[in-house]
């Protein structure tokens, strides 16, 4: 059944900045309707002359199941026709060339669509849409390189995201190239680092371990992209039930510590006959996370040792006091996934278990079929509603990526959500997990201070009329 879109004023704000700047970012929070704003923007556009062929590029899921459907709900934008460019490249290939308005592609054919098929097909596209433009913010990929090659050929291009800096300022260099073509932040990444950032290096090193922000960067940074890029947060304009974060501790054994800090100091130790080692940094700060979460690889074919079974534990009481409210559980190893499924099987028979795949699960989930849904952060961080199926999260174990953490969370801390929201994160005391834990909160404290400053209050949208 389609429905008359009534846009809220913020809405309408966010609107009209998209249409005065044809090169634009809309940094709004999940759940405050992204999706129905810039769509309402391209029927205008298209009606009035302006445009007349979109391209979008999304998350594979959302391009799968969320502009198409979010088209056809309003009654104001189900008249366009919009052709889903996934699939075969044959399926690909057909959608492209049919007689539609928008085009919607995943992100993973950025480079097939600009290296492959427009060499051989006529450029048509008079509008870019990059929906979760963060996920560009890396300019060594393909993706990335493909689109800057063609971004010069749009009339407009909008970028949307909620999370414009997941991992600090740096990110923000490859979103706001192809908004504006590096007329804010410079055409070379490198000029940008030279100019806001100092490098960071340890001892007597020859190369850079990373980037801080030079004293009062930040807020240069943000005045170079503010007339472009505005921001809007859910708790400014929607009243959300209270997200309620718990954090429950485990300990292990003296024991077990013992092994822990032994593997942290040496990177190699032998466990159930097994030995185990990291190469590198990067390789020991993995194993060491799944080692807190009481399993760990040995090696590549996914065999795995078990360290401590105190999260499990831990787990299974929290989804007992949960009672009859659904869980939703954010699991990051396939060997958390297999060790929990196994728990649960074995103490909760009687509870409904599934593993989050498709849309048919997100049904079953909202429909009250499903007691215990547990999902990977990077299949469940875009374009998801769950909040009608349940309030509790549990973070078996957490990750490094702000950007996921924050998205999986609003899968049931959004608009429609009833309940408060409760989320549990278990933490193994004196491991990598608090290590996590910290850059989370560093990072998120980073975002916040760039969403404020580009902040969009209702008030000033009222005077400026």
């Amino acid at each position: 059944m389609m429905i008359d879109y009534v846009p809220h004023p913020y809405q309408l704000r966010a609107y009209e900045h998209a249409y005065n700047n044809p090169h634009c970012g809309l940094f709004l929070d999940m759940g405050l309707g992204k999706t129905v704003i810039t769509l309402t923007l391209i029927g205008d556009l298209i009606l009035s002359g302006n445009i007349k062929h979109v391209l979008v590029i999304a998350p594979l899921r959302v391009a799968n199941s969320v502009w198409k459907q979010e088209a056809k709900k309003w009654k104001d934008t189900s008249w366009m026709r919009i052709a889903v460019c996934t699939g075969t490249e044959k399926q690909r290939t057909k959608a492209l060339l049919s007689d539609s308005h928008v085009f919607v592609i995943n992100r993973e054919n950025t480079g097939w669509l600009f290296d492959t098929f427009l060499k051989r097909n006529v450029f048509r596209f008079n509008m870019l849409v990059i929906d979760e433009l963060s996920s560009f913010k890396n300019q060594a990929t393909q993706r990335f390189r493909a689109l800057r090659k063609w971004r010069g050929h749009f009339k407009r291009i909008i970028g949307l995201t909620g999370t414009p800096a997941p991992n600090g300022y740096l990110d923000l260099w490859a979103q706001l190239f192809l908004l504006d073509g590096g007329n804010r932040l410079g055409r070379y990444i490198t000029y940008y680092r030279q100019r806001y950032f100092i490098e960071k290096r340890v001892g007597g090193s020859e190369f850079a371990l990373g980037y801080e922000l030079k004293p009062g960067a930040d807020k240069a940074i943000r005045q170079q992209i503010s007339d472009i890029c505005i921001s809007m947060q859910t708790e400014d304009y929607l009243q959300l039930p209270e997200l309620i974060v718990n954090d429950v501790e485990v300990e292990m054994t003296h024991e077990q510590m013992k092994a822990y800090k032994q593997f942290e100091r040496d990177k190699i130790i032998e466990i159930s006959s097994q030995i185990l080692t990291a190469a590198n940094g990067t390789s020991l700060s993995g194993k060491l996370l799944q080692w807190s979460n009481g399993a760990t690889y040995y090696d590549l074919d996914g065999k795995y040792v078990e360290t401590h079974r105190n999260k499990l534990d831990a787990f299974l009481e929290l989804v007992e006091e949960a009672g009859d409210n659904p869980v939703l559980c954010a699991y990051m190893y396939k060997h958390d996934l297999y060790r929990i499924v196994r728990e649960l099987r074995n103490k909760y028979p009687e509870k409904r278990l599934a593993l989050l795949k498709d849309d048919g699960d997100v049904e079953n989930w909202n429909a009250g079929e499903i007691d215990i849904l547990l999902a990977h952060p990077a299949s469940a961080g875009h374009g998801l509603n769950l909040q009608y199926g349940g309030n509790v999260i549990i973070w078996f174990g957490l990750t490094f990526s702000l950007e996921l953490y924050q998205q999986f969370t609003k899968r049931l801390h959004r608009q429609g959500a009833i309940k408060p929201v409760i989320m549990y994160r278990i933490l193994c005391k004196g491991t990598y997990d608090y290590h996590v834990r910290e850059v989370l909160d560093g990072k998120r404290d980073t975002q916040k201070s760039l969403m404020d400053y580009l902040k969009v209050k209702l008030y000033e949208y009222h005077t400026q009329k």
